[in-house]
């Protein structure tokens, strides 16, 4: 059996509008993207157009209205189809939220793409969040502009390459696996979250000092930022 990624967080709001943040065009747009198709019943499916990105798709598997969603995402950026599930559960103060999200493998390349599923989960959730307490709507999380063509694994000690795409700007600047990445340019590196931040903020074509540790030693190589791939 795989991992399984797992979040468990509070909605102040009754069941009923719960449910809504995940079913309905008018809360999905608010933190998930534009959303084209809406049919949630088992067989149906909610597609999402995310400009730059492409299409997202939710194959729509269990339903039990204010209880269960269960739905299948095909293979992407995570190389595997994946069953989420999210349950509902009322409490005093609003509804609590649980979503498990299966299908991931074994070994260092999944903990990777686990750990930006993790990332990507909570920041599009803080556009959720930002909706339900202020009425706005923005998308921070799929606003990525570049890619340094690494797969990152989050440590206690910074993200650590777990795999170079070839032929892409971390292949072309000599990173390789185990490398772990301290710092971009100036800007000091703690986790995935931070070369997300900087590959969002910094268009293709940008040069970049891309500064890490490997084998005790500090190691600055230069790499020039790729098209946004869709990868973590």
């Amino acid at each position: 059996m795989g991992h399984v990624f797992q979040l468990t967080f509070q909605l102040d709001l009754p069941v009923e509008r719960a449910w809504q943040a995940f079913t309905t065009p008018e809360y999905l747009e608010a933190w998930l993207g534009a959303v084209v198709e809406c049919d949630i019943r088992p067989g149906g499916r909610i597609r999402f157009a995310i400009p730059g990105h492409g299409e997202l798709t939710w194959l729509i598997d269990h339903v039990e209205e204010h209880r269960k969603l269960v739905w299948l995402e095909p293979p992407a950026a995570v190389p595997s189809e994946r069953r989420t599930t999210v349950s509902f559960e009322e409490t005093a103060g609003g509804t609590r939220v649980r979503i498990e999200e299966a299908g991931f493998g074994h070994g260092d390349a999944w903990q990777g793409h686990l750990d930006g599923t993790r990332q990507g989960w909570t920041h599009s959730l803080a556009g959720l969040h930002l909706y339900l307490r202020t009425g706005v709507k923005l998308d921070r999380m799929n606003t990525f502009r570049a890619d340094l063509g690494l797969h990152l694994i989050d440590t206690p000690a910074g993200p650590e390459v777990v795999s170079v795409t070839p032929g892409g700007p971390g292949d072309k600047a000599a990173l390789r696996q185990g490398d772990i990445v301290v710092r971009l340019n100036a800007a000091p590196v703690f986790g995935i979250g931070d070369v997300w931040l900087f590959c969002r903020e910094h268009a293709e074509g940008t040069a970049v000092g891309v500064t890490v540790v490997r084998d005790g030693t500090l190691l600055t190589s230069q790499a020039v930022l790729a098209p946004f791939s869709g990868g973590e």
